[in-house]
């Protein structure tokens, strides 16, 4: 059943790094509190030995001694990150940032591509001191576990999967196109990830020449959508360490003489057919984000005769590339089609590209299986926060006039209470 709960095989590798991003930024709130000098770091290793394909991923962080092995790692739904043992942690180090594991599950994804899992870890002890070493051995998601004195040398933990033949979600591709893998699951690393392979290595970072602030929101536009005379972009950053927000955002404004506004009437006429009248027209309309081109089609059936009926085309889609402290959120922060029921997706008049992660203190809560936002007060705390760095953004961009216009364009169809109240701050 568990296992069930992942539909990506290749979450076990998100999984597994994010355990590893949370363990060493506890361990490094830790070495501050206790002013002990300490660089985190991540290796995810990728590689074949013997005919077999092994995954692992190895950090230098927190680590695990046999009690939080007991009590969590092997208890699942049980995770340290809600123990008392935690928040004291927390407490004590003063620790300002949200863990992103948070149900104790994580282990299941592993199954889904490993029947063989095998751990070496050791705690990093509350006094700077070093527990002894483990070694963990689980042979299934039934079995039990296997607990033996280990060696590992430094604090952390090192997790390797012994990789099915047939689950194997990377055995087909080249060693460039893992580290691509890692580089669009984790696009925003707290932590300095090295990725080895067996024919590359590459040091991956905040700090990197491809990092993800230089990510534009340009980039993510459908190549076939053309720059349309009455379609207004606006490219402003969106970082706001305060906030937790980190990125940029791409707006779309429909205009016309050079104003906001919410529908163009382009075409209407009437034309003749065999004596009969038939009226066309073409419109562009703003809506929830998206703006759409809707014209009149004729169409000619050998039984039914001659009719007519909408075509509709977008011009402008809002698409998002989307994370939470550094972890891809794959579904995307704007509704489809099959999801419009969700709540925690922005609907907002206001078609827009935009690239963003959440970070430091600051949250959104996730279904276990990363694919939901839960809509909570964390939700509703970030959309206003958005809310009112956009628009605060487009008002530094555009004139007085430009602006009142776009805010009375915005309120007469915007359907989000939370933009109209941030819309209604800068009505006079």
């Amino acid at each position: 059943m568990g296992t069930k709960l992942y539909d990506d095989t290749k979450s076990a590798l998100r999984e597994l790094i994010q355990n590893s991003i949370d363990a060493c930024l506890v361990a490094e709130a830790l070495c501050n509190a206790l002013d002990i000098k300490y660089d985190p770091e991540i290796i995810v290793r990728y590689y074949s030995e013997n005919e077999c394909d092994y995954l692992e991923v190895e950090d230098n962080g927190i680590g695990m001694n046999q009690e939080i092995i007991q009590n969590y790692y092997s208890n699942v739904g049980s995770s340290y990150y809600k123990s008392k043992d935690f928040y004291d942690l927390k407490s004590k180090t003063q620790m300002k940032f949200e863990p992103i594991s948070r149900f104790g599950i994580g282990i299941l994804s592993c199954f889904m591509v490993s029947d063989t899992i095998e751990v070496e870890t050791r705690k990093l002890l509350d006094s700077g001191d070093k527990d002894d070493p483990l070694n963990l051995s689980i042979e299934g998601y039934d079995s039990i576990f296997m607990i033996k004195s280990g060696s590992f040398i430094k604090h952390g933990t090192k997790t390797t999967l012994t990789l099915r033949k047939k689950q194997n979600p990377w055995e087909k591709i080249r060693s460039n196109k893992f580290i691509s893998y890692v580089k669009e699951a984790i696009p925003n690393p707290p932590v300095t990830i090295k990725i080895e392979t067996d024919n590359n290595d590459e040091v991956y970072s905040e700090i990197n020449a491809n990092t993800f602030s230089e990510i534009k929101a340009k980039s993510l536009e459908n190549s076939f959508w053309d720059d349309e005379d009455y379609i207004k972009e606006i490219e402003f950053d969106l970082s706001n360490a305060k906030l937790g927000l980190n990125g940029n955002v791409l707006i779309s404004i429909l205009e016309e003489d050079e104003i906001p506004v919410t529908k163009i009437e382009d075409l209407s006429r009437t034309v003749k057919i065999d004596d009969e009248e038939y009226d066309l027209e073409s419109k562009i309309v703003l809506k929830n984000n998206e703006i759409e081109k809707i014209g009149t089609v004729i169409e000619v059936d050998v039984d039914s005769g001659i009719s007519t009926s909408d075509n509709t085309n977008t011009i402008k889609r809002s698409k998002s590339r989307f994370s939470i402290h550094g972890i891809d959120y794959p579904a995307g922060i704007f509704p489809e089609i099959y999801d419009r029921k969700k709540k925690a997706k922005l609907r907002w008049p206001l078609p827009m590209n935009l690239v963003l992660d959440i970070t430091g203190s600051n949250d959104l809560d996730l279904n276990s299986a990363r694919t939901e936002i839960i809509y909570n007060k964390k939700w509703l705390y970030f959309e206003f926060n958005l809310a009112n760095e956009i628009i605060k953004s487009l008002k530094k961009n555009t004139t007085d006039e430009y602006f009142t216009a776009l805010v009375e364009a915005l309120l007469e169809i915007s359907e989000s209470e939370i933009l109209n109240e941030v819309l209604n701050k800068y009505c006079t």
